[in-house]
């Protein structure tokens, strides 16, 4: 599908949800400063780190103007701190991007314009592991919708995408007690607000398999129980009209 043509490129706000990743932080933070695109900014929200994080933060702070953070008052979970900087975020558009892994640099001007259509609130990309292999982003099933293909078991939508705030900001929302969920909740939630979608069959980001403390660490049998719960929480739910 070609891009959607219109007049102005959205700004867009990469959410960074930060835990305890002093080590891989700043490759991180500097792949975003790498983009070809220049009309963003970076959040930072920090989950009440206990290693050197936030001496990370604030000399990336004190260097760049366009990265600012917020620093949790207690530790919660990703899932919270992800719906804080979503609530926080100034750009109309905002991505999500693991402190632990890094974006290409063609990211943001890669998906950008899929933005320009009014219309289009949800987009995702395709992206690698760090194994060399690649990610399980892949378009829905022909004649599904968004919701609906969740609803029945596919979930091909992680890692890297894009959200248009107004848009999740008309569902319910990320629902904090489901922890290490907010990939997994945010597809469904967008496919709930009823906007239109994109799949971008380009590789945008890396993603970082086995570190400690991480989903993908936790074992499959975690995530599918929470896969399960939330489906359950949601598909109670009724789409909503745009």
């Amino acid at each position: 599908m070609d891009k959607p043509s219109s007049i102005k490129n959205p700004h867009i706000t990469v959410l960074v949800p930060c835990y305890n990743t002093r080590q891989y932080l700043p490759q991180c933070l500097l792949s975003v400063l790498n983009q070809t695109y220049s009309d963003y900014d970076i959040l930072i929200v920090d989950d009440r780190s206990t290693d050197d994080s936030m001496k990370v933060i604030e000399s990336f702070c004190a260097k760049y103007s366009n990265i600012s953070y917020i620093p949790k008052k207690t530790h919660t979970n990703v899932t919270d701190t992800t719906k804080i900087g979503i609530d926080m975020a100034q750009g109309s558009i905002v991505t999500i991007v693991d402190s632990d892994d890094v974006i290409f640099p063609n990211a943001l001007s890669t998906i950008a314009p899929y933005f320009r259509d009014n219309k289009v609130g949800f987009v995702w990309s395709k992206f690698k592991l760090s194994n060399g292999g690649n990610g399980w982003s892949h378009g829905l099933p022909s004649g599904a919708s968004l919701f609906e293909a969740m609803r029945q078991g596919w979930w091909k939508g992680a890692h890297h995408k894009f959200i248009r705030k107004s848009d999740y900001k008309r569902t319910c929302g990320l629902n904090s007690r489901f922890d290490r969920s907010s990939d997994y909740q945010l597809v469904f939630l967008m496919g709930l607000s009823g906007c239109g979608y994109r799949h971008v069959p380009e590789y945008t980001y890396w993603y970082r398999l086995g570190r400690q403390g991480s989903l993908t660490s936790q074992g499959r049998d975690k995530q599918r129980r929470v896969a399960k719960e939330i489906k359950e929480w949601i598909s109670k739910m009724k789409p909503l009209s745009r």
